[in-house]
């Protein structure tokens, strides 16, 4: 039995050595005659093909093909369990998310609560070091003014609109566009008509901005 390979398929070969002159032949040679073909990563024998075989031509087969192929697969799987299992993987995706995020919010500012929930997703990770490095991104995230960051967001914004982000508005449907939709949510925000959950409103009630028309204390 011979195995020959070509491509993804592993061909099955059965060998008989032809004595000189058994057909009228001057020399003795090898014939080989082909028997069955199976994928060069199968891990069995199909019914079909262990009847064609003989017990030591499936042990042949076994040995030469199916075992090899039942210890890739199995590198593979303890590989892949390893990569599903690696922090550092994961960590290091996030590294390149983040700096391609740091790179796009120079065009479309992100929220501070954004950020702060990867800082705070950070304070979590275990790390060599112990509770220094553990608490280093929540110290940052909370030396952080979420005030003075929403200014300059709106300062950045500012500026992107003036050096042509959005172009010039249309003559006509303004008022149906993105950045006017974006504009006015974020003028609610500013002067409370937006609800509890807006920037004024959240001022209001924590005492560092009077409501409209209360007494001053």
């Amino acid at each position: 039995m011979h195995i020959k390979k070509r491509g993804l398929r592993a061909m099955l070969y059965r060998s008989a050595w032809i004595k000189k002159g058994a057909e009228g032949n001057s020399h003795g040679f090898s014939r080989q005659t082909f028997v069955a073909s199976l994928a060069v990563d199968s891990q069995s024998l199909t019914e079909k093909l262990t009847a064609l075989l003989s017990a030591e031509e499936a042990d042949y087969v076994d040995k030469n093909l199916l075992v090899p192929a039942r210890l890739a697969a199995e590198a593979l799987r303890v590989q892949a369990e390893k990569e599903r299992r690696d922090p550092v993987r994961r960590l290091d995706e996030a590294a390149m998310l983040v700096r391609e995020a740091a790179a796009l919010s120079a065009g479309a500012v992100v929220p501070q609560g954004r950020i702060k929930a990867i800082a705070d997703a950070l304070a979590t990770v275990k790390s060599l070091g112990g509770s220094t490095l553990q608490s280093a991104p929540r110290q940052d995230a909370q030396k952080a003014d979420p005030l003075v960051e929403a200014l300059n967001a709106i300062r950045a914004a500012a500026q992107a609109v003036r050096d042509g982000h959005y172009g010039n508005a249309p003559v006509d449907g303004a008022r149906r566009s993105k950045p006017y939709e974006i504009w006015i949510e974020i003028s609610r925000d500013i002067d409370g008509t937006s609800g509890p959950d807006g920037l004024l409103r959240a001022l209001q009630s924590c005492g560092w901005v009077k409501a409209r028309g209360a007494v001053a204390r």
